[in-house]
Protein backbone atom coordinates (compact mmCIF):
# COMPACT_ATOMS: atom_id res chain seq x y z
CA UNK A 1 0.00 0.00 0.00
CA UNK A 2 1.20 3.51 -0.79
CA UNK A 3 1.88 6.06 1.91
CA UNK A 4 -1.36 7.50 3.29
CA UNK A 5 -2.54 10.81 1.92
CA UNK A 6 -2.54 13.43 4.70
CA UNK A 7 -4.80 16.41 3.96
CA UNK A 8 -4.27 19.59 5.95
CA UNK A 9 -7.73 21.09 5.43
CA UNK A 10 -11.31 19.87 5.40
CA UNK A 11 -11.56 20.97 1.77
CA UNK A 12 -8.60 18.75 0.83
CA UNK A 13 -10.22 15.82 2.63
CA UNK A 14 -13.54 16.44 0.86
CA UNK A 15 -11.77 16.49 -2.52
CA UNK A 16 -9.87 13.25 -1.79
CA UNK A 17 -13.04 11.44 -0.74
CA UNK A 18 -15.01 12.83 -3.71
CA UNK A 19 -12.23 11.75 -6.10
CA UNK A 20 -12.16 8.23 -4.66
CA UNK A 21 -15.94 8.02 -4.87
CA UNK A 22 -15.99 9.22 -8.48
CA UNK A 23 -13.29 6.71 -9.43
CA UNK A 24 -14.98 3.88 -7.53
CA UNK A 25 -11.78 3.41 -5.51
CA UNK A 26 -12.18 2.13 -1.94
CA UNK A 27 -10.53 4.46 0.54
CA UNK A 28 -9.48 3.73 4.09
CA UNK A 29 -9.87 6.73 6.40
CA UNK A 30 -7.57 6.67 9.44
CA UNK A 31 -7.28 8.84 12.52
CA UNK A 32 -3.85 7.98 13.88
CA UNK A 33 -4.15 4.30 12.94
CA UNK A 34 -4.17 3.17 16.57
CA UNK A 35 -6.93 0.61 16.04
CA UNK A 36 -5.84 -0.90 12.73
CA UNK A 37 -4.99 -4.17 14.51
CA UNK A 38 -8.68 -4.70 15.34
CA UNK A 39 -10.63 -6.85 12.92
CA UNK A 40 -9.43 -8.06 9.55
CA UNK A 41 -6.70 -6.02 7.89
CA UNK A 42 -7.79 -3.98 4.90
CA UNK A 43 -5.96 -4.34 1.61
CA UNK A 44 -6.79 -1.10 -0.16
CA UNK A 45 -4.73 0.86 -2.64
CA UNK A 46 -5.38 4.23 -0.99
CA UNK A 47 -5.73 5.51 2.55
CA UNK A 48 -6.23 8.94 4.04
CA UNK A 49 -4.86 9.84 7.45
CA UNK A 50 -6.67 12.74 9.15
CA UNK A 51 -4.17 13.43 11.95
CA UNK A 52 -3.37 16.86 10.51
CA UNK A 53 -7.03 17.84 10.87
CA UNK A 54 -6.82 18.32 14.61
CA UNK A 55 -7.77 20.95 17.11
CA UNK A 56 -10.67 22.18 19.13
CA UNK A 57 -12.50 24.87 17.18
CA UNK A 58 -15.29 25.64 19.63
CA UNK A 59 -15.47 25.22 23.38
CA UNK A 60 -18.04 26.87 25.59
CA UNK A 61 -17.63 25.27 29.03
CA UNK A 62 -20.63 27.05 30.53
CA UNK A 63 -22.85 25.69 27.73
CA UNK A 64 -21.23 22.22 27.74
CA UNK A 65 -20.53 22.57 24.01
CA UNK A 66 -17.40 21.47 22.18
CA UNK A 67 -16.50 20.90 18.55
CA UNK A 68 -13.26 19.12 17.69
CA UNK A 69 -11.78 18.25 14.31
CA UNK A 70 -11.74 14.58 13.30
CA UNK A 71 -8.01 14.08 13.97
CA UNK A 72 -7.98 15.58 17.47
CA UNK A 73 -6.45 13.17 19.98
CA UNK A 74 -8.82 12.19 22.77
CA UNK A 75 -6.18 13.03 25.35
CA UNK A 76 -6.25 16.67 24.15
CA UNK A 77 -10.03 16.85 24.54
CA UNK A 78 -9.94 15.22 27.98
CA UNK A 79 -7.20 17.61 29.18
CA UNK A 80 -9.19 20.69 28.18
CA UNK A 81 -12.31 19.35 29.85
CA UNK A 82 -10.39 18.46 33.04
CA UNK A 83 -8.98 22.00 33.22
CA UNK A 84 -12.59 23.17 33.49
CA UNK A 85 -13.68 20.44 35.95
CA UNK A 86 -15.63 18.67 33.22
CA UNK A 87 -15.54 15.24 31.64
CA UNK A 88 -17.03 13.36 28.74
CA UNK A 89 -20.48 11.89 29.32
CA UNK A 90 -19.09 8.48 28.29
CA UNK A 91 -15.93 6.53 28.98
CA UNK A 92 -14.07 6.05 25.68
CA UNK A 93 -12.19 2.74 25.54
CA UNK A 94 -8.41 2.88 25.71
CA UNK A 95 -7.01 -0.05 23.73
CA UNK A 96 -3.37 1.10 23.97
CA UNK A 97 -2.12 -1.62 26.32
CA UNK A 98 -4.27 -4.31 24.67
CA UNK A 99 -2.77 -3.53 21.26
CA UNK A 100 0.81 -3.28 22.54
CA UNK A 101 0.99 0.50 22.52
CA UNK A 102 1.01 3.28 25.05
CA UNK A 103 -2.12 4.10 27.05
CA UNK A 104 -4.02 7.09 25.71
Amino acid sequence: MAEPLRPSTADELRDLVAGALAAGTPLEVLGRGSKRALGRPLELERSVQVDRLAGIGLYEPEELVMSAACGTPLVEIEALLAANQQQLAFEPPDYGALLGGEPG
